[in-house]
């Protein structure tokens, strides 16, 4: 797993709880505090295991706490321009600037997640195919991590950075026993107002 979710994961728990929380979840998985590096690729066990630990710290659903976690990490995917900028590593945006929800959940895949792996070879993020319209987007999502729910909270959270309201519907889910997850987003487009 990407060192960033890690470091994102942390900066979630600290602002939802706070320091020690976090410390406790280390603890409790059988870490000692440590500096996850942010282009390091860790053990999806890890990951998997200190979601399972919040889980039964926090009393959340496992899809309710990567959802918000999710929503979190959104607008830092979404700007994640300046992260490789102050990198050094890539002397480009790849979210453009023009772009909007739709365009970055099109790019994803071809642009940032190929770039991820290129920075980082040993990670393996999910593998996404999107197709869409002006307003809506399906996003077929196949990892064995089956972390979906995250999935959902990141286009949630990529939503409110650009300031647009979404609707999702998961008509497949690996979680109800299909081979891959199917997310359907839809653009909450209101109606012009009519002229007089």
């Amino acid at each position: 797993m990407h060192g960033i979710i890690f470091v994102e994961l942390k900066a979630f728990v600290e602002k939802s709880y706070d320091k020690q929380t976090w410390i406790d979840l280390l603890a409790s998985v059988g870490k000692r505090p440590a500096n996850y590096g942010a282009f390091r690729n860790y053990p999806d066990e890890e990951i998997l295991a200190l979601i399972g630990a919040a889980v039964q710290k926090t009393g959340l659903t496992q899809a309710q706490l990567l959802e918000g976690f999710g929503k979190h990490l959104g607008p830092v995917l979404a700007k994640s321009r300046i992260h490789l900028y102050l990198s050094g590593i890539h002397s480009c945006p790849i979210v453009h600037d023009d772009w909007k929800l739709l365009d970055l959940l099109e790019n994803t895949q071809e642009l940032i997640h190929t770039l991820v792996q290129q920075v980082v070879p040993e990670c393996s993020p999910a593998k996404l195919q999107v197709s869409r319209t002006p307003h809506d987007a399906t996003i077929v999502y196949d990892s064995p991590r089956k972390l979906c729910a995250l999935a959902r909270g990141i286009v949630l959270g990529m939503a409110e950075h650009y300031k647009c309201t979404v609707s999702i519907t998961e008509p497949k889910c690996m979680l109800r026993g299909d081979h891959h997850c199917e997310l359907s987003v839809r653009l909450n487009v209101r109606a012009p107002a009519p002229t007089s």
